[in-house]
């Protein structure tokens, strides 16, 4: 309560000013003051009038600062983020990517690898209005290791990086030795990896060259194609380190994949017992050699000249159909249906099956 005699009775008006400190509404929306104005006549009896006066509180703003996270890494334990509010209050986190990283008791903790914007805010209250949200992107990598066996090489490559990025690995033998193998068996010194959403070790393996043997060919036995019929045959070589393969008198029409191992293509001659040689070389320098014989059968006459029949689909029904077909297998046709015509063509069979029909 606060009250006032100076200069009464000959100072006292019918004005009066009240004043309000800044801290008289704290906490609250408002304070109710009350006002009372009393007096005495000249016989001593007292008169008195009271007004509520209502002290309504205006929070003031307030700023919210919030440092980047940056780049974390998956595994990273959960840790606090810089933020802070001017007004001293606590501040609300939140995350957009859930599967990234997760607010657990006001602390961020890291889900998966990706990125996630980690909004800080602060409702405010009676003394501080609502502060404007800060935003601030975190970013979690994957870790990709290299292991490398006995030292004996090098292997570039490795680092953090965001699942789905194409990595590019190079394994570098030291003098004297010779790459061997990744750890999914592969040979090429070379190769890429799509990062996943975990952290991930590849390792590569290196041998002293000279200890390196050289490479095995196996038996391939005699091989059938047909004329016409896509072919393919996976050879059997065993090598320590990535060979060089050679293999000649193929029939016309297939070739030799060095990418795939593979002996692929579709034949455009006939042939009978046909020897076909393969020569493979590693870092040894001796090759390993094997011959096999192939023959190449022509297209019967049944599956080669015009064909009339029927086609049809679920969504446009039944129709007619008719197709040609070369010595080679190069197919070309037309179907009719729902008076919409359809043409189609196809340069060989794909497969024969085991009823001795094509596809």
């Amino acid at each position: 309560m606060l009250e006032t005699r100076t200069g009464a009775p000959n100072a006292v008006t019918s004005a009066y000013t009240l004043k309000t400190y800044t801290n008289t509404v704290q906490g609250a929306a408002f304070r109710d003051i009350i006002v009372i104005a009393a007096a005495y006549d000249r016989q001593g009896c007292l008169s008195d009038s009271s007004w509520t006066v209502r002290v309504v509180n205006v929070p003031v703003a307030q700023t919210i600062k919030l440092q980047s996270p940056g780049t974390m890494v998956l595994g990273d334990g959960d840790f606090v983020p810089n933020a802070s509010a001017s007004s001293g209050l606590q501040i609300v986190l939140a995350s957009s990517n859930e599967s990234v990283a997760r607010i657990v008791d006001g602390l961020i903790h890291i889900v998966g690898a990706g990125t996630a914007v980690i909004t800080a805010s602060q409702p405010g209250n009676f003394d501080y209005k609502a502060a404007t949200p800060v935003k601030q992107t975190l970013t979690v990598k994957a870790r990709l290791t290299a292991e490398v066996s006995d030292g004996a090489g090098t292997v570039t490559g490795a680092g953090l990086y965001l699942p789905g990025a194409k990595v590019a690995l190079s394994a570098k033998p030291n003098a004297n030795n010779t790459f061997l193998h990744w750890e999914d068996g592969s040979q090429a010194t070379a190769r890429s990896l799509v990062m996943p959403n975990a952290n991930t070790t590849v390792s590569a393996w290196f041998g002293i060259t000279t200890n390196i043997q050289p490479p095995v060919v196996a038996e391939q036995g005699p091989l059938r194609a047909m004329v016409g019929v896509a072919f393919t045959q996976r050879l059997d070589i065993t090598s320590e380190s990535l060979p060089t393969v050679t293999v000649t008198g193929l029939p016309a029409g297939l070739g030799y994949s060095a990418a795939t191992m593979m002996i692929a293509g579709v034949p455009t001659v006939s042939v009978t017992n046909k020897p076909v040689s393969i020569k493979a070389v590693n870092v040894n320098k001796t090759p390993g050699t094997n011959t096999f014989f192939m023959t190449v059968d022509p297209l019967p006459a049944w599956a080669v000249g015009m064909f009339d029949g029927a086609a049809g689909t679920a969504a446009l029904g039944s129709g007619s159909a008719s197709m040609s077909v070369t010595p080679l297998g190069a197919a070309s046709g037309k179907m009719t249906l729902r008076g919409t015509n359809f043409s189609f063509s196809a340069k060989s069979f794909t497969s024969r099956d085991v009823d001795g029909s094509f596809t």
